[in-house]
């Protein structure tokens, strides 16, 4: 059987400043995804940037994942989680270019002349390449101290200040971050100065000896003085690994691309890299870019002949989960969509505490039922619809953690499809059901199946609503509920007109026609024939003289007369008052 092939997982992770738990990184194959190959943690305070290395893995499909740990080893929230599968069969496989860094990279020193990337393990802090110091301290008065650093500080160190300002006792604590030796004294003054009554607090700098000094002048009003406390610590880094590749290195801040064998030397065996040129030596704040040249691979993919060989190609989707009941949603359940499909009319979904979610990754949830549904997202939301998010039939939402500051954790959301600014809107449509609206005909709607629209109701003010009880003495209005139902307005046949002034939407106007004049036809004697009819009053004047035996009459309807010429146009006069018009059918949004 032939030798099975290897890999290198080489990753490069982003700082996490404000967990203070430690972070594993877990590697477990496609096939066995529960059986953990290898892991690393890392529990520098901080979590700066970094690489994470891997070599020497069976060349097959991984599973990575990063996660925030307990100090009882428990994992607490999923950072980052992703697939590796090795490039294809039969091509060249190539390497991004690399920049790396004296003091930062691992393996790499400021003042050496070589390095042996070979992903090896190198330990920083006090127990390793640190040489930071604090070089003098004075206190020329007892109202000002001077203070002086010198050497590399290393990742891992810190430097606890405990000082009296004004006769007030305070301390900071400051973790060193690759910043370099004036930097990080800078920064330890700013953690000072956050503290008001300082007369003056400023930087300071000088040699002795030929020893570069950094240090801090500080003068309060009254008793001042600090005292400076240097922790180093020991951090187990992997190194890069560069065995097998031929590299091209080019330094960036000076020198330009390095002439191999004339400025360096480079063993792609051992990973050995070996500066050449006398009293070159790698220099605190210059990176250099390291290319590599194509390997011509001869199998790439997942090796068939590894026992750890995939079954099956690797899935990239984003996993779905199906819902159909009250559910509580996890910290994992981010990053997934949640189909829910109620079994009733109504469901609940319920949030996790925002702060063990991962910031900025979202959970898509989307609802669907042949019938009308409601689900309630149980949760405090940055939501400004109502105090509760309701999702109904054919809608999705985007929920996610923002972290406004640390220990802050807010829920946001990105409306995917929802119709969350129109609940309670009046639209017209010829069909005569529309998805996720309500007929404008009295319907009596149910509390948990109609909730979005209940709370819409509840927000109107209260003289444009009436109670359950009195609803049908005003049904062109809403009702508010009688603890399970609620009735929608009836406003079957009747004409919408603009509010203005004092009126209030959604209150009744009767019919009415406004005053006007008849021209009346005249006649004689209390026997004549009235044509529209008579009042039965008579004893009134009729053009000037008194007439005790006459009606009037009344004027016409505007029915037509037998016989007569056709008084108005064909189909004008009928039983109610109507502009011209059409017929609609009114539904309200859910």
């Amino acid at each position: 059987m032939p030798t099975p092939l290897t890999v290198v997982l080489n990753l490069q992770s982003l700082d996490f400043p404000n967990i203070t738990n430690d972070i594993t990184v877990f590697v477990s194959t496609q096939k066995n995804p529960t059986s953990i190959v290898t892991s690393e943690t890392d529990s520098v305070p901080g979590h700066p940037a970094r690489y994470w290395n891997f070599a020497g893995l069976p060349r097959t499909n991984y599973y990575v994942e990063m996660w925030e740990i307990d100090s009882g080893g428990a994992k607490l929230t999923r950072l980052a989680y992703f697939n590796v599968v090795p490039d294809s069969l039969m091509v060249y496989t190539v390497r991004e270019d690399e920049q790396i860094k004296p003091g930062i990279t691992p393996g790499m020193d400021v003042g050496g002349t070589e390095f042996i990337f070979d992903g090896g393990t190198v330990q920083t802090g006090g127990g390793g390449s640190s040489t930071y110091k604090q070089w003098t301290y004075s206190q020329t008065d007892p109202n000002t101290f001077l203070t002086y650093f010198s050497g590399v500080p290393a990742m891992g160190d810190s430097t606890k200040v405990d000082f009296v300002l004004n006769t007030v006792q305070h301390t900071v604590t400051v973790a060193y971050n690759n910043e370099g030796l004036q930097n990080y004294i800078k920064n330890i003054r700013i953690a000072m100065q956050a503290f008001t009554g300082w007369k003056t607090l400023i930087d300071a700098s000088g040699t002795s000896g030929g020893t570069q000094l950094y240090g801090i002048a500080g003068a309060g009003t009254s008793a001042t003085s600090a005292t400076f406390t240097i922790t180093s610590g020991n951090t187990t880094l992997k190194k890069p690994d560069y065995r097998g590749w031929n590299i091209n290195p080019e330094r960036r801040n000076a020198g330009g691309t390095q002439e191999r064998d004339f400025e360096y030397s480079w063993d792609k065996t051992t990973g050995h890299f070996i500066l050449l040129q006398s009293g070159d030596k790698f220099i605190q704040g210059e990176f250099w870019n390291i290319d590599f040249d194509p390997i011509a691979s001869p199998a790439g993919g997942s090796d068939d002949n590894s026992p750890d060989a995939p079954d099956a190609p690797v899935d990239f989707s984003i996993k779905n989960k199906l819902v159909t009941a009250n559910y509580t949603i996890s910290k994992d359940d981010f990053g997934t969509n949640l189909i829910v499909e109620p079994a009733g009319g109504y469901m609940e979904l319920t949030l996790p505490d925002p702060l063990i979610v991962k910031e900025g990754l979202p959970i898509s949830i989307s609802v669907f039922k042949t019938s009308i549904c409601c689900v309630k997202i149980k949760g405090t939301i940055k939501f400004p619809y109502g105090a509760s998010m309701f999702l109904i039939n054919g809608e999705s939402v985007s929920i996610y953690v923002f972290v406004r500051s640390v220990g802050v954790n807010e829920y946001r959301y990105k409306n995917d499809k929802a119709n969350f600014d129109g609940v309670g809107r009046i639209v017209a449509i010829d069909q005569l059901s529309i998805l996720n609206g309500l007929p404008l005909n009295g319907f009596n709607a149910n509390n948990q199946t109609h909730a979005r629209l209940l709370q819409y109701v509840q927000q109107l003010p209260a003289n444009q609503k009436v109670s359950y009880a009195n609803w049908s003495n005003n049904v062109t209005m809403f009702s508010d509920t009688d603890g399970s139902s609620f009735h929608v307005p009836n406003r079957v046949g009747l004409y919408a007109r603009g509010a203005s002034g004092t009126e209030l939407a959604g209150t009744r106007l009767n019919q009415m026609m406004v005053s006007h004049k008849h021209s009346s036809p005249s006649g004689s004697g209390s026997g004549t024939p009235a044509p529209f009819g008579r009042t039965g009053l008579y004893g009134k004047k009729s053009w000037g003289d008194q007439d005790s035996d006459n009606d009037w009459w009344y004027t016409n309807d505007g029915t037509e007369i037998a016989g007569a010429p056709q008084l108005n146009p064909s189909g004008l006069i009928g039983n109610e008052n109507r502009p011209n018009s059409f017929l609609i059918n009114q539904f309200t949004l859910l």
